[in-house]
Formats: C-alpha cells, structure tokens, sequence
C-alpha cells in the first residue's frame, strides 16, 4: 500500500472529475490561477447519480484542452455526502475544501464526464514567488517534458514543493523564505507514467539553498529487467485501467545507497501491468498501489517485495485488491465531544483503507467481508501531543457498527476498552515516510523486549524502547533520527521486535 506517500499529496487526491456531475468549479469560477499552497474550493452538483469518477490531465501545451499528448495524472471516486463533501449530506451539492492548495506549479485541466457530456475547470497553479528558488534541467533523456520535480527540505516535517517539467525538460520551484538555510533534496518522478523504460533516481541529489540554486537530473535506463502482472479483484475480474502501480527499489552496495522508482498503469482493458526496471542498479523492490485511486471501492493491497536473480529477468507478480462490500461505523470524540476530521485506519492481512470523521464525529470505514477481523484504530497523526485514544486498536468484524474511539488531551481514562491481542508485529505506517512513521505491534501479556530499527547492513541505528511492554496494542513513533539524535540518510532499514515469545523484523524506507 502506498498511501500519503511522496505522491500522494493532497492536490492529487481531489475528487475533481464527475459522473452525473455539472456546474463545475474552482474557487467559484471554471479557470482559475493560484499560486502554490493558496487556497482551493472544488463544488459543483449531481444530477441522479451520488457516486463520482473523474480525471486530471497535465495541460502540456496550455491551451485549455485534452490532446493526446495531454498526460494523465491521476483518476478518483468519491460520493456525496462522504467525508470529503463538506456539507456532510446526500443533497445532490458537493464542495471539497482545501486550505492549503496545490504543491506544484503547472497548467491542469480537470475533466467532468457524465452520461450527457463534459464539463471542464482549467487550473494554472503558478511558483512560489521569492528571492529564493531551485531550477534545473533533466539530462537524459533530453526534452523530457512532463516530469514531477519535487523537492523537500532536510528539517523535519511533510512539506513538499514540486513542478512539472516544459517542453526542454526544465523546472523551476519557488522556495519559501522561512525554509532557506538549510539542505533540500530533489528528485524526479514520472507519476504520469510517460517514460515506462527508464527510472528515477530518488534523494541522491540535495542542495544548500542560499538564493537561486541549480540542480541538473538524469533519468537510469532500464536494463529490460521487468516486472509484470494483473491487478484484480478478490472475484478475478480485472481492475480499470489507468490504476497507478509503483515499484520503488532499494540497494546497498557496500558503498553507496541508491533508491529508483517506476511509476506504471494498468492498460489494455484487463488489469495488465509492466515495469521495465535495472537489475544492475538496484535489486530490491516494493510493489505498491495508490491507495487513493482505490479508495472507497478497494482495499489497497499489501506492498509486494520481490528481487531478480539475473538481468534481463521476468517476474510475473499478480496484485490482487479485494472489494469493498461491507463497512465499519462508529463515532469519534474528543473529550467526549464528537469531533470531526479524525482520521481512522483499518488494517487485515489482505489489505487497509481509511476514512475520516464527519457530521458529528460518525464515521463510516470501507471493508471487504471476506477478512474475518479488522484491526481499527485512529491515526496517530490525528492524535493532539500528549493526548491519547482509551480504546486504542479494535479488533471488529466487517458490518460492525458502534466502535467508537474516544480521545482525550488530559486526565486519565476511566475505563480502557479490551482488545483481543495476539502476538504480532503490524506493517509501520505510513510506509515510505519522512517525517514519522508508526511501529504498532500486540503482544498476548505483559513482556519484556526491545524494539529496535537496523540499517540495510546489520547496523543497530535506534532502540526504540527497551523493557516491560503492556499487554495489548504497543505503538511507538520513529522519526528518523539515530540513538544520537541525529538524522539518518534515506533509503531502507528494518524494525526488529524481540521479545520472550518472538523475534521479528520488518522494511521501512525512510526519505528525507
């Protein structure tokens, strides 16, 4: 699953492109020019229909319409009265808010279908405009026009800023004033999918910025290596097309640490999927989908690891995304008052997905019913610093209504809900990160044991925790710093949970 990761920025995830939908607009109007991170408000109104599906398409020659060299960027679906709609209510009117806007800069044309025609917004998100700024240009291939340039900096946090590259494969990001002074890596990802034969190298290269700052890229060849299946549903029937697949790889050589993705869709009518990747460059990779183009229809399957053995070699690897046909429901409080926006995290070993709180804190989580039991909890994100959940993770089955969380900012929780615990280590969430992730593992008692992160070699880098873990859930934060406080470089490490009973480890990838 990759969710909330370095592509899945909040820009990309607006539902922005309509069955049964007209009246589109953007802040009120159907073009529209912001500048990075400024406000949006996407509204507009059904017509029979509650369910939505839509489109964004790179704007490459900016001139409002969707040729056929226009690529792609990202399709979704969402409905009326979800949590995204902000009145909250099946009403046939939906607005999506975002305060923060899009990350990048670049021309956009959102695509409205329905039974009865088309309606379009026209975007033009323009750079930050400062003193300060990273530009460069892509090398190899040359004229590699519709590249994502994405930069972030090596402070803390999740902010990202990014760019498409033009016609001559050149970019330019506008750098806040408040994030100068400091190291910033940039990277370049083809999330459009229109260089299936080569690579993107990620975080190897980062600059100081002081003023305007260059940094040229190069795309890796593909060594025909590849990678290749069918995304289905738990029925066997084929997924739509267009559905992101990523295939992140990692490798070591004693040396050096090089990370290199391959961004691919589903084509042909039948969920087939191929990436061409580089078995002399990287030999460890992280099959994945986007969780947000399969949200709420699918679970987002678990990420797939796989290794070649030789060049040239083809792995057949089928994913397979089981329906969402069931729910969970409840109600999420803060301080016993409903409260809204809370994000909440379903997980079974054949998949995940999410939901938000809304009207009056209720919630309504998509599951399959094929899983016997989910394990349900709130996002640490969403948790206040020093606050707390008194239920922590439920173990539920799909169709199970009145689980509730309850947080609390102070005090003590009166009464702790049981769990059903049983011993094992979860998957870290989210996974690539790089600002925090979460390690979540259960134990059946009361245990000592360590919890710790290693590098790619072996090499202790964290304890996380040592000593007597509770029974039940235990959920500790790394944030990607070292026993010595300091930051870790990016690529891959492994968590360890040893216990009296188990010993067991699992990958995260760390980018800074």
């Amino acid at each position: 699953m990759i969710k909330k990761s370095i592509i899945s920025i909040a820009f990309l995830i607006l539902p922005v492109a309509l069955f049964g939908f007209h009246g589109f607009t953007a802040n009120g109007d159907s073009v529209i020019t912001l500048y990075v991170n400024e406000p949006i408000v996407l509204s507009g109104y059904f017509d029979s229909d509650t369910h939505a599906i839509g489109t964004i398409y790179l704007d490459l020659n900016n001139n409002g319409v969707i040729d056929p060299t226009d690529q792609m960027m990202m399709w979704g679906s969402f409905y009326d009265g979800s949590w995204m709609d902000v009145d909250e209510i099946v009403n046939g009117f939906y607005t999506e808010s975002d305060s923060e806007g899009p990350p990048f800069s670049f021309d956009v044309i959102y695509q409205v279908e329905d039974t009865g025609g088309s309606d379009q917004i026209i975007g033009h998100f323009l750079p930050l405009s400062t003193g300060y700024s990273i530009s460069g240009q892509i090398t190899y291939p040359s004229n590699a026009e519709g590249l994502l340039i994405m930069a972030t900096p090596s402070s803390p946090g999740e902010f990202m800023l990014g760019d498409f590259t033009d016609s001559g494969g050149n970019y330019f990001i506008g750098i806040p004033d408040s994030l100068i002074n400091q190291y910033w890596y940039v990277f370049a990802m083809d999330i459009a999918s229109a260089f299936p034969d080569y690579l993107g190298p990620l975080m190897q290269d980062s600059v100081y910025v002081t003023g305007a700052q260059t940094v040229d890229l190069a795309l890796i060849d593909s060594d025909l290596s590849c990678i290749r299946g069918r995304l289905q549903d738990d029925l066997g029937a084929a997924l739509p097309d267009d559905i992101a697949i990523e295939i992140m790889g990692a490798w070591f050589d004693g040396v050096n640490f090089v990370m290199a993705t391959n961004s691919i869709r589903t084509v042909g009518g039948n969920g087939n999927y191929a990436g061409l990747l580089n078995y002399g460059v990287v030999n460890f990779w992280t099959i994945g989908t986007m969780l947000d183009e399969l949200y709420p229809l699918y679970l987002s399957p678990p990420s797939i690891d796989t290794t070649f053995s030789a060049p040239q070699e083809t792995l057949l690897i089928d994913i397979t995304a089981y329906r969402a046909d069931s729910d969970i429901r409840g109600i999420v409080y803060l301080d016993d008052v409903p409260v809204d926006y809370i994000e909440i995290d379903g997980v079974c070993p054949l998949g995940s997905n999410y939901t938000k709180s809304y009207s009056d804190g209720h919630y309504g989580l998509f599951v399959s019913s094929v899983p016997d039991s989910y394990d349900v909890f709130v996002s640490p994100d969403d948790i206040p610093v020093g606050g707390y959940v008194a239920e922590d993770t439920q173990t539920v089955v799909p169709g199970a209504s009145g689980v509730d969380f309850h947080i609390y900012t102070t005090g003590i929780a009166e009464h702790l809900k049981p769990t059903n615990p049983v011993v094992k280590l979860l998957p870290n969430n989210p996974n690539p990160f790089n600002n925090k992730t979460t390690i979540v593992f259960e134990t059946n008692s009361k245990t000592e044991g360590e919890l710790s992160i290693y590098d790619i070699t072996g090499k202790l880098v964290k304890t996380l925790e040592r000593g007597e873990f509770k029974k039940g859930i235990n959920r500790f934060v790394w944030d990607g710093r070292d026993d010595n406080k300091r930051l870790v470089s990016s690529g891959v490490y492994f968590y360890k949970l040893q216990t009296e009973r188990i010993a067991e480890s699992q990958k995260l990838i760390y980018i800074r």
